[in-house]
């Protein structure tokens, strides 16, 4: 089995974050969660990225806010826009550098590359940079290919997709780009994934995607360091075969537990109220 927690678009620096933080650190020690991990879903620091991999922006907007979670609870990161900055250029690597030197001093921060997988009990987890807009046709197709072999090559009960960008939502930066709808479209017509777990919009969401005659769960939850400053519900971005099963505004974090049967999601907000369960299982 696997415990894991779901935090995505954190890097504010702000009180939002910490309260957020707070929060997930007291249902690490309520549970005794020594042996969990946090799937962080991208923008870990806003406005515009890092400018070397000594900014003090990872101190003020990753280090100080998670300072109390232990150091041997991972937070394997993902690339979001904000991470790559308004230039486009490459500051992003500067977080890879950062998640690089963390692992070599045991430290909390885990992101080796732009794109890569990792495996926890039953299920393993495919990291995917969803920035297809500031790359190459051949770097898009790199990272294609790659993903399907490692997917195709996996054993494990549950296959997990982490992105940033979302594929389907009904709130303000709606359903994915057509660069990013190809590329996820692609993947799972070559290997079947059980969920899609993203940031980038600012609440929760739970879609049930049906594609043919296989479904996928979309996990959006970008709750992590920023509010929203209207809400915004366009349930015209999903069409027959999206089903909306939950959707809240409010800061705040996800859990899932992961058994053979079964992967059982819990949303909390920034207070650490319940908000929603929901069991996604298979045969």
């Amino acid at each position: 089995m696997a415990e894991f927690y779901i935090l995505g678009d954190m890097g504010s620096g702000s009180k939002d974050q910490y309260k957020v933080g707070d929060s997930m650190l007291q249902m690490i020690n309520k549970h005794k969660h020594k042996h969990t991990f946090v799937c962080g879903l991208g923008d870990n620091i806003y406005e515009n990225g890092v400018e070397s991999v000594d900014d003090i922006q990872f101190i003020d907007k990753f280090e100080k806010p998670y300072e109390k979670i232990p150091d041997s609870i991972k937070f394997y990161m993902v690339l979001g826009n904000h991470d790559y900055g308004y230039d486009n250029d490459d500051r992003y690597k500067f977080q890879i550098e950062y998640g690089i030197q963390s692992q070599k001093k045991r430290k909390k921060w885990f992101m080796p590359d732009s794109y890569y997988t990792f495996k926890k009990n039953n299920v393993e987890f495919f990291i995917i940079d969803t920035n297809l807009d500031l790359m190459t046709k051949d770097q898009i197709n790199t990272q294609l290919q790659t993903m399907i072999k490692l997917m195709k090559q996996s054993k494990a009960r549950w296959k997990i997709v982490n992105g940033h960008h979302t594929w389907r939502s009904i709130a303000g930066h709606g359903n994915a780009e057509p660069l990013l709808e190809t590329f996820l479209m692609d993947l799972f017509k070559e290997v079947h994934f059980d969920v899609y777990m993203c940031g980038h919009d600012h609440n929760k969401q739970l879609i049930n995607l049906q594609i043919g005659n296989k479904k996928v769960l979309l996990v959006v939850c970008g709750t992590g360091g920023k509010m929203y400053d209207d809400n915004f519900n366009n349930y015209d971005n999903l069409d027959e075969n999206s089903d909306l099963e939950f959707c809240s505004n409010n800061l705040g974090y996800g859990t899932c537990k992961a058994t053979k049967q079964k992967l059982h999601f819990t949303f909390y907000n920034e207070h650490n109220d319940f908000e929603f369960n929901y069991d996604y299982s298979k045969k």
